[in-house]
C-alpha cells in the first residue's frame, strides 16, 4: 500500500476527500441541471441550418471563405444537426461528464507516477472533480462556455481535447516498439492539426506552450533530449503550426476583420491587454468563493505533493517559475483579441486563462509540497491541519457556488418556458402559411443578441433560415 493510500485511510484524510468529492460533484451536477434548460441561441440557428443544408465539408469551406478559419469548431457544428433543438439541452451535462472523465484520467496517470503502488480511483476522482470545479469557478462566463452550443464548441471543447492529449502523452511514454512509435507520431501530429482549428487565441497560446515545453526539455536533457517523447511533442508542434497557418490563411478573416478597427500599435496593444487582465484578476480576487476554492485546491495539491514517493525533489525555483509562466500565458490570452478588435476579448475567452492559471497553480502547489515533504513528515499534525483547512475552504466555496446556482435557476427555467412558447408560435405561423411572424424578444441568460424589426439583422436571418419563415422580434431592439 502506498503512502498516499495509507494517508487517506487515516483521519483526517479519507473523510475530507469524500467531502471534496461530494461538494465539487454537487456543483457539477447543478451545472448540468441548469444546462438542461438551454435552448438554441443566436448563432446556433445558423449553425443547424447550414450544417443540414451543406453537410460537414461544404459547411466548413463556406465559413472558411466567408467569415473565419476555425475549421474544427465549424466541423463540430455538424453534430448539432442530428442532435436537434430537442437534444441540445442534454449537451451541457454530457460535456461535463466527458470533461470530468478526461480530467480524472490525467490526475490518475499523474499520481501513478508519484506513488510506488496503485492509486485508487476514488482519490483520482476526488482530485479530478475538484480540479474541474475550480476551473469552472474561475471562469468569468460559465453559461457562455458550457450552456451555449457555439461558445462550448469554440472554447470548452479544445480544453477537453487538450486534456485528452496529455493523457495520450502519458500513455505514449510506455511504448517502446518502433512501429508503434511512428504511428503515434502521426497520431500526435494529426490530433494537433485538429485541436489547433478551434479558435485563433487558443492555438496561439498552444504554440507558445509547446515551444516553452520543448525548450525546457532541451535544457533539461541537454545532449540526450531527442528521445521518443521529444519527437512526439515535436510532431504536435508541427501540427499546431500547420493549423495556425490554415486559420490565418482563411479569406474569411479579411471579411471579419473589416468589422473592426485597424490593429493598434504594440505599446497600445500591451496597455489594453494589461488593463483587461487586471480587470479579470480583480473580478477573481473580489469573489470570496473563488479565492476559497482556488486556495483550497492549491493546498490539497501541496498535501498530495508532500506524500510523493517517486521522483527527485524539485529545485526551489521550479514552482515559482512554473507559476510565472502560467501567469504570463494567461495574460497572453488577451493579446490576439486586442490585436484583432482593439479591445479585450469577450469574457468567455478568458476560460482559457482560468484553465491555465488553475493547472499552473495546482502543479506549483504539488511541487512545493514535494519540496516540503521532509518537514511535513517531521510535523504530521501540521500537514493534517492544512488538509482539513483546505477541505473547509472547498466546502465553503462549493456551498456558496451551489447557493448562487440555485438562486439563478429561475432565469434558465423562465427563459426555456418563454422560448418554448415562442417556438410554438413560429411553427404555428409557418403551418398557417403566414409570410412572417413576430415573437417576443426575450432576453437570454447568455447576453446574446436578439431578433428585432430589421429583416437584415443577422439574428433575424438565422431564425428565418432555420424556421423557413420570416421572424421578427417585437421589441425593435438589437440587444
Amino acid at each position: 500500500m502506498s503512502g498516499l493510500e495509507r494517508s487517506v485511510q487515516k483521519k483526517p484524510g479519507s473523510i475530507p476527500f469524500l467531502l471534496m468529492l461530494a461538494s465539487s460533484g454537487i456543483v457539477l451536477i447543478f451545472h448540468g441541471y441548469l444546462g438542461s434548460y438551454t435552448r438554441l441561441l443566436a448563432d446556433d440557428f445558423c449553425s443547424v441550418y447550414f450544417a443540414q443544408r451543406l453537410g460537414m465539408l461544404r459547411y466548413v469551406w463556406y465559413w472558411y471563405l466567408t467569415w473565419g478559419g476555425r475549421y474544427s469548431a465549424i466541423a463540430f457544428d455538424w453534430f448539432i444537426y442530428p442532435i436537434g433543438a430537442a437534444g441540445v439541452r442534454f449537451i451541457p451535462g454530457l460535456v461535463l461528464l466527458v470533461w470530468l472523465a478526461t480530467t480524472v484520467m490525467v490526475v490518475w496517470l499523474f499520481l501513478k507516477r508519484e506513488y510506488s503502488e496503485r492509486v485508487g480511483l476514488p482519490i483520482a476522482l476526488s482530485a479530478g472533480s475538484l480540479t474541474l470545479f475550480v476551473v469552472l469557478l474561475m471562469g468569468p462566463s460559465v453559461p457562455q462556455i458550457l450552456y451555449w452550443w457555439n461558445g462550448m464548441r469554440t472554447y470548452t471543447l479544445p480544453l477537453i481535447l487538450l486534456v485528452v492529449y496529455v493523457s495520450v502523452l502519458m500513455l505514449f511514454q510506455k511504448l517502446t516498439a518502433g512501429r508503434h512509435l511512428r504511428t503515434m507520431y502521426v497520431v500526435g501530429f494529426l490530433f494537433m492539426v485538429g485541436l489547433g482549428g478551434f479558435n485563433e487565441t487558443f492555438t496561439a497560446i498552444l504554440l507558445a506552450l509547446f515551444l516553452l515545453i520543448l525548450a525546457a526539455y532541451v535544457l533539461a536533457r541537454q545532449r540526450h533530449f531527442f528521445d521518443p517523447t521529444f519527437r512526439f511533442l515535436l510532431a504536435g508542434l508541427l501540427g499546431i503550426i500547420i493549423s495556425l497557418i490554415i486559420m490565418l490563411s482563411s479569406p474569411g478573416i479579411e471579411h471579419r476583420q473589416a468589422s473592426f478597427p485597424p490593429p493598434p500599435g504594440l505599446p497600445d496593444m500591451l496597455k489594453i491587454a494589461f488593463t483587461g487582465y487586471v480587470r479579470y484578476l480583480r473580478d477573481l480576487l473580489s469573489a470570496p468563493q473563488k479565492i476559497a476554492g482556488l486556495s483550497g485546491g492549491v493546498l490539497v495539491a501541496g498535501w498530495l505533493g508532500a506524500r510523493s514517493e517517486r521522483g527527485a525533489i524539485p529545485g526551489k525555483w521550479l514552482a515559482p517559475l512554473l507559476l510565472a509562466v502560467g501567469i504570463l500565458l494567461s495574460y497572453a490570452v488577451i493579446l490576439p483579441a486586442v490585436y484583432a478588435m482593439s479591445e479585450p476579448p469577450a469574457p468567455r475567452t478568458m476560460i482559457i486563462s482560468s484553465f491555465i492559471l488553475v493547472f499552473s497553480l495546482f502543479l506549483a502547489g504539488f511541487l512545493t509540497g514535494k519540496r516540503l515533504q521532509t518537514g511535513f513528515d517531521r510535523y504530521p499534525r501540521t500537514g493534517h491541519t492544512l488538509f482539513v483547512f483546505a477541505t473547509v475552504l472547498i466546502l465553503f466555496s462549493a456551498a456558496w457556488t451551489v447557493a448562487e446556482l440555485f438562486n439563478s435557476r429561475s432565469v434558465y427555467v423562465d427563459y426555456a418556458r418563454q422560448w418554448d412558447q415562442a417556438d410554438v408560435q413560429i411553427v404555428q405561423a409557418r403551418s398557417r402559411g403566414d409570410a412572417s411572424v413576430t415573437i417576443p424578444a426575450v432576453p437570454n441568460w447568455a447576453g446574446l443578441e436578439l431578433p428585432n424589426d430589421n429583416p437584415k439583422h443577422w439574428v433575424n436571418a438565422c431564425y428565418t433560415l432555420y424556421y423557413e419563415i420570416q421572424v421578427f422580434g417585437e421589441t425593435g431592439e438589437g440587444q
